[in-house]
């Protein structure tokens, strides 16, 4: 009967029925088949606390059998998709680390690293106070760029930066170091897995294509923790205090030195830092077969660490001191001049890297919010070389609309509807 709920579709009668049938007849070797099944439709109908109650129970009916162990521990992993389904973060860590503990030697080398991953992540999320922007710890604001002219005083109002009021200005937000270290800790921990052997020769029982499929699995896993490791790298290089009260006008050469000498000291510890980076996601290219999301995502932060470079330049606040006296505008155009020198050649370099993410997306072909991400920001850079994509659609004019109407079909009785 619940066979036959099933394949009609009245799933929760289906999972009423199987789980009569475990209850009633425990012994019966059709029973853990009955409660994964259960399960299945359990899951599909949103009903997790039942699906928790199944599996619990398929567990206990089969781990001490011949091969249980391994049966339970896939069971049991298959929990944490209902976990996250209720969107409890406490919830799905606690349940990985209970997984970890009780079954992370039967159930693959493949899903412990999984698991570690996970783990990694929601500590990785949560050690950020805000939101965040693409998985950075990062505020975007806004200034005014423009010059415009005061319609009360009649006088012009002096731009507070360099570059264009469409350059980001990013605020950089602190993690919490305590949860920051410990999902770089798991994320550590699921890489080592990893790099001790194949994953594939460490699953139990598996078939040829299961094994793939579970290998690919785990290495978007592993491509994934490289990727949040490199993240913190990348956030060091987005915290590197730009030099306050610079002063290029020509007509004071001491200060002019003391102020270059002051920026090389910046720009190269900057460089330093986003070299190393960069290199770090592009390591994430070996991934393959596997982390093509994350090799993607890399090639999209290598475009937006070269951008954020470049607009931190555009959009550092002219100082005050410029902006006053006779000569503001020139003290101005002296400061916007060295500026714009060292920022339009990492303006490219961010283009070359936004550019290199969407041949790598249409060769891999492989398309996703990174990829998107790439697509606008060259839309945004370069409007004119790049213009943003929309495909028009005329109104059909030549087909009519036919309204049709199926009453619901009842195979049962009255009864039995009711």
């Amino acid at each position: 009967m619940g066979h036959d709920y099933g394949s009609i579709a009245y799933y929760d009668r289906a999972a009423t029925k199987l789980e009569l049938f475990a209850e009633k007849y425990p012994l019966d070797k059709r029973t853990a088949t009955a409660l994964n099944d259960a399960v299945f439709y359990r899951k599909g109908l949103g009903q997790y606390d039942k699906a928790i109650e199944d599996t619990n129970a398929f567990i206990e009916r089969t781990k001490d059998q011949s091969g249980g162990i391994q049966k339970a521990a896939a069971a049991f992993f298959s929990l944490i998709t209902v976990y996250e389904q209720r969107k409890n973060d406490n919830d799905v860590i606690r349940h990985l680390r209970d997984y970890l503990k009780r079954f992370g030697k039967f159930g693959g080398l493949d899903r412990r690293i999984i698991a570690r991953y996970k783990l990694g992540e929601i500590l990785w999320r949560k050690s950020c106070k805000i939101k965040g922007v693409d998985g950075a710890c990062i505020k975007v604001v806004r200034s005014r760029a423009i010059a415009k002219r005061s319609k009360k005083k009649k006088r012009k109002i002096l731009p507070r930066q360099c570059g264009a009021a469409s350059k980001n200005k990013l605020e950089m937000v602190n993690r919490d170091a305590s949860i920051a270290k410990q999902a770089r800790k798991e994320f550590r921990k699921g890489i080592a897995l990893w790099n001790k052997g194949k994953a594939a020769s460490k699953i139990p029982g598996a078939s040829k294509q299961e094994k793939e499929l579970r290998k690919a699995a785990a290495q978007y896993a592993v491509a994934a923790s490289e990727f949040y490791i490199t993240e913190s790298e990348y956030e060091k290089f987005l915290s590197i205090p730009f030099p306050g009260k610079l002063d290029f006008n020509p007509r004071k050469p001491k200060k002019t030195k003391r102020s270059l000498k002051r920026f090389k000291t910046w720009k190269k510890n900057k460089d330093k830092q986003a070299g190393k980076t960069q290199k770090m996601y592009a390591s994430l290219r070996k991934f393959q077969g596997g982390g093509e999301h994350w090799i993607i995502a890399g090639a999209a932060r290598s475009g937006q660490l070269w951008q954020n470079y470049a607009d931190v330049l555009f959009t550092a606040e002219i100082p005050k001191f410029l902006r006053r006296g006779r000569f503001a505008q020139d003290k101005i155009d002296a400061y916007c001049d060295k500026m714009v020198e060292v920022a339009e050649p990492l303006e490219n370099q961010s283009i070359n890297a936004f550019s290199f993410c969407l041949n790598e997306s249409t060769k891999r072909k492989w398309f996703n919010s990174w990829s998107v991400l790439c697509e606008n920001e060259l839309g945004r850079i370069r409007p004119l070389d790049y213009p943003s994509t929309a495909e028009l659609h005329g109104e059909p004019t030549l087909t009519g609309i036919v309204l049709d109407k199926q009453s619901i079909l009842f195979p049962f009785d009255k009864k039995e509807r009711q």
